[in-house]
C-alpha cells in the first residue's frame, strides 16, 4: 500500500495509473518528434482538423 495526503492506494492501482500515463507520454512524444506541420507549446499540440483526423483514424 501507499498513502499520500491521507489517502491509501494499492499496489495495482499505482500500476494502473503508471502504464496510462506511459501510455500518454509515448503517444505524445512521438507526435512532437515525428510529426512536422504541427505547432503548439509542450502543453499542447496546435494542428488543423484535418491533421487530427487522419491521425485518430490512425
Amino acid at each position: 500500500m501507499y498513502e499520500k495526503t491521507g489517502k491509501t492506494f494499492e499496489r495495482k492501482q499505482v500500476t494502473n495509473k503508471w502504464d496510462s500515463m506511459k501510455k500518454e507520454w509515448k503517444l505524445y512524444d512521438r507526435l512532437m518528434r515525428l510529426e512536422t506541420g504541427i505547432g503548439g507549446t509542450r502543453s499542447f499540440i496546435d494542428a488543423s482538423p484535418e491533421w487530427w483526423d487522419e491521425k485518430i483514424k490512425v
